[in-house]
């Protein structure tokens, strides 16, 4: 039996042969090989197989396989669907949500639900829900439902929508639209529109409208319009209207219109209105009307008005006015108002109020509610409910409910 080197036990139900390096047990269903030429482990119930040489894994519950020799490195799920494989660098997955295939060699991707497919080295992308296929080296989009091709490769360079009814060719240099009714040709540098009636040729440099009535002619550098009956001519760099009577004369660079009365002049940046009587100068920054006696200047941000005898200013926050003397300042630290003739300070931040003719002092504040007055020099509190007259020496309290006076020196209890 010391030969044999193996152990039994009818009890345990296992055997174990220490030559032959495996054990089995009945009860847990199991059969372990330790032999460096097997190196496996079973078991029934759990329904696995493991074999550390051939390095892989297989359960039968889980329904997937394991293997991660270097030649093979994949991994299988047959209930997720799904396969693996480093060393093919896919994945593949079968089930319903997904259905894509991927392959990082071949540089694409297929996906059966979105319906596209990318193919990074060709360069292309096909996606047959929205009917378009792009070519990047090829350099086109064509889209089948939106009847459109656009070609900008060197040899074609167009563009061609069978809706919109217009074609356009860059080496031909023409763009034609049966819809709009026009023809561009930007080598014989003409546009024509049967439609709005118009013809512009570049070369000749000039534009008629025959609605409109009019002739533009860029050499000679005027303009005429037979309806509004004006005149323009550029070199002369002047604008005659005779209906509303105005000049402009732009080397000057003024414009004078007499019926509303103002002149104009660019040079100096202002403007001047003998009826409104004002000037604004925009060098400066301001505008000054003499009727209503304000000034105000943008820079630095403030109106004054000399009859209101007010200021305000909108950096500071603060409105002066000198009829009133008072000042109001809104910025969010000060939120205070004071008034010179009333002599009274308001702060909304600290919540009191200051009156010096008065010569005393509130605080609305809800831990304070005190009142103070400095002429009749008396204190009064109503959270602690008690009042002070330093004259007449006493102290009233009215929860402790007594009257004390200093003069007469009594004490008296109010129960």
């Amino acid at each position: 039996m010391t030969d044999l080197k193996f152990l039994y036990d009818s009890d345990l139900k296992f055997l174990y042969d220490s030559d032959l390096k495996f054990l089995y047990d009945s009860d847990l269903k199991f059969l372990y090989d330790s032999d460096h030429d097997l190196k496996f482990l079973y078991d029934s119930d759990l329904k696995f197989l493991y074999d550390s040489d051939l390095k892989f894994l297989y359960d039968s519950d889980l329904k997937f396989l394991y293997d991660s020799d270097h030649d093979l490195k994949f991994l299988y799920d047959s209930d997720l669907k799904f396969l693996y494989d480093s060393v093919l660098k896919f994945l593949y997955d079968s089930d319903h949500d997904l259905k894509f295939l991927y392959d990082s060699d071949l540089k694409f991707l297929y996906d059966s639900d979105l319906k596209f497919l990318y193919d990074s080295d060709l360069k292309f992308l096909y996606d047959s829900d929205l009917k378009f296929l792009y070519d990047s080296d090829l350099k086109f989009l064509y889209d089948s439902v939106l009847k459109f091709l656009y070609d900008s490769d060197h040899d074609l360079k167009f563009l061609y929508d069978s809706d919109l009814k217009f074609l356009y060719d860059s080496d031909l240099k023409f763009l034609y639209d049966s819809d709009l009714k026009f023809l561009y040709d930007s080598d014989l540098k003409f546009l024509y529109d049967s439609d709005l009636k118009f013809l512009y040729d570049s070369d000749l440099k000039f534009l008629y409208d025959s609605d409109l009535k009019f002739l533009y002619d860029s050499d000679l550098k005027f303009l005429y319009d037979s309806d509004l009956k004006f005149l323009y001519d550029s070199d002369l760099k002047f604008l005659y209207d005779s209906d509303l009577k105005f000049l402009y004369d732009s080397d000057l660079k003024f414009l004078y219109d007499s019926d509303l009365k103002f002149l104009y002049d660019s040079d100096l940046k202002f403007l001047y209105d003998s009826d409104l009587k004002f000037l604004y100068d925009s060098d400066l920054k301001f505008l000054y009307d003499s009727d209503l006696k304000f000034l105000y200047d943008s820079d630095l941000k403030f109106l004054y008005d000399s009859d209101l005898k007010f200021l305000y200013d909108s950096v500071l926050k603060f409105l002066y006015d000198s009829d009133l003397k008072f000042l109001y300042d809104s910025d969010h630290d000060l939120k205070f108002l004071y008034d010179s003739d009333l002599k009274f300070l308001y702060d909304s931040v600290l919540k009191f109020l200051y009156d010096s003719d008065l010569k005393f002092l509130y605080d609305s504040d809800h831990d304070l509610k005190f009142l103070y007055d400095s002429d009749l020099k008396f204190l009064y509190d109503s959270d602690l409910k008690f009042l002070y007259d330093s004259d007449l020496k006493f102290l009233y309290d009215s929860d402790l409910k007594f009257l004390y006076d200093s003069d007469l020196k009594f004490l008296m209890t109010l129960t």
